[in-house]
C-alpha cells in the first residue's frame, strides 16, 4: 500500500504561475478590445453629429429658399463658397453680421419688420456654425459651396465637413508606419435648396 504522501498530488508552484500567466494576457487582451470600442464610440459619436449637423444646415436652407436658391450666395461667394474653420464665419463672406431674428424679438429698438432673406441666412449660418463647433471636436472645418442661378437652375449647394479625429487600431499592423495618429475624416452633403 503506497503511503499517504504518495496519493496527495497537486498543482506545483510553476503551473500555478503558468496559469496566471496565462489569465493576465487575456485579461490584457479584453481591456485592449474595450479600449478600442470606446474609442470606436466616440469616433462614430463625431460622424452622427456631423451628419446632424449638416442636416441641419440644409433644413434652414430649405426653410430660407428665397435666399438660398436665389443663387445670391453662389455669386458672392464664387466656387470657392464660404469656409468656417471651428465655428468662424469670415467677415468677408457679407454674412458675418449677425442680426437677431428670433421670433417676438425687436432687432433694433425701433423697429419690428422682418428679417430679410440675407439677414435671416446670416442668423441660421452663426446659429449652424456655433452649434457644430460645439458637436465637432477641433479643429474643424465647414465648407459651403452654391451654384449661382447663372450657371445651373436649380441651384445645388454642397456641404463638406471635416473634423480632427484621433486613429485607433487594434495592433501595429492595423496601422501604417506612415499614417500619424490623426486622421481628418469628411463628411460631404448635396443639398438642393
Amino acid at each position: 500500500m503506497p503511503s499517504p504522501r504518495v496519493l496527495a498530488k497537486g498543482f506545483s508552484l510553476v503551473e500555478v504561475l503558468v496559469a496566471l500567466v496565462v489569465i493576465s494576457l487575456g485579461l490584457l487582451g479584453i481591456a485592449k478590445m474595450q479600449a478600442l470600442a470606446l474609442s470606436s464610440t466616440a469616433d462614430a459619436n463625431d460622424r452622427s453629429m456631423a451628419a446632424i449637423e449638416a442636416d441641419s444646415l440644409a433644413a434652414s436652407m430649405h426653410a430660407n429658399k428665397a435666399y438660398w436658391a436665389s443663387g445670391a450666395f453662389g455669386a458672392t461667394l464664387g466656387t470657392t463658397g464660404l469656409v468656417m474653420t471651428n465655428g468662424v464665419i469670415p467677415a468677408a463672406s457679407g454674412l458675418s453680421t449677425v442680426v437677431n431674428c428670433e421670433i417676438g424679438t425687436t432687432r433694433a429698438p425701433a423697429t419690428s419688420a422682418p428679417c430679410t432673406n440675407i439677414q435671416m441666412a446670416s442668423y441660421d449660418l452663426q446659429n449652424w456654425a456655433a452649434q457644430l463647433n460645439q458637436a465637432l471636436p477641433q479643429p474643424n472645418t465647414a465648407t459651403i459651396i452654391c451654384t449661382s442661378a447663372v450657371v445651373a437652375v436649380p441651384i445645388n449647394c454642397t456641404i463638406t465637413l471635416t473634423w480632427a479625429e484621433k486613429l485607433v487600431g487594434l495592433n501595429a499592423e492595423s496601422q501604417s508606419a506612415t499614417t500619424s495618429a490623426i486622421t481628418t475624416p469628411t463628411l460631404t452633403l448635396y443639398v438642393e435648396p
